[in-house]
């Protein structure tokens, strides 16, 4: 590594990786090149699958170990990695960021939303509850679902949007069967561009993030 960074006369502060996935290329780079480790946390391994991996474990646990500066989303993921065993005074909180103005919804076309609505069987009179995100257990979209019926008794012209992609999909159908919610759940499973999300977002009266993680 050293000669290649040689032959292409570059130079580096700091090696950072995010999440386990490249932690072990991370602390190989950091120690070859003697540069810092900054690791980015972005969830745990407990966080995700309730206890999980042993191997996954084990690498987030060294990683953190090595780190010159974990770097975590929230302060209730840094209490996390503390109850966890990670150093404390190692980590430091930085919010994911986001451009306000990019996700305003009166940027979007009154008539892209409407259209939007329509294609999704929303009428103007109706309530669209909107929730993005993977189909996983640790998104939460299977709470969200088995909620409907009570949300139904005090919204009842509410629907809700489900937008993902993920192993959930099979549950959340036969949720909908067994719930009798075919008139008020509608499952949109595929992958959308940035500016089709907006869209989404500009749509729904409320979107929904039931989240069974600190920082999921």
């Amino acid at each position: 590594m050293n000669v290649l960074v040689e032959q292409e006369k570059r130079s580096f502060d700091v090696i950072v990786s995010h999440d386990w996935l490249s932690a072990p290329a991370g602390m190989i780079a950091s120690e070859i090149l003697k540069k810092p480790f900054i690791f980015h946390v972005h969830s745990t391994e407990q966080g995700r699958a309730g206890d999980g991996s042993s191997t996954i474990k084990a690498i987030e646990k060294l990683a953190g170990e090595f780190a010159t500066i974990i770097i975590t989303v929230s302060y209730a993921m840094r209490d996390e990695l503390v109850r966890l065993g990670y150093d404390e005074s190692k980590i430091r909180v930085v919010y994911n960021g986001i451009d306000p103005e990019k996700y305003n919804p009166t940027r979007v076309k009154k008539d892209e939303v409407a259209g939007l609505r329509a294609h999704l069987g929303i009428g103007d009179d109706e309530f669209m509850i909107l929730f993005v995100g993977r189909l996983t257990w640790v998104k939460g979209a299977d709470s969200l679902m088995r909620a409907m019926p009570m949300i139904l008794e005090e919204v009842p012209n509410a629907k809700l949007v489900i937008l993902g992609v993920g192993e959930q999909e099979g549950l959340l159908r036969h949720l909908i069967s067994s719930l009798q919610l075919a008139n008020r759940v509608i499952l949109v499973n595929r992958y959308v561009s940035e500016a089709e999300r907006i869209l989404f977002y500009a749509a729904c009266d409320v979107a929904v993030f039931p989240s069974m993680s600190r920082s999921a």
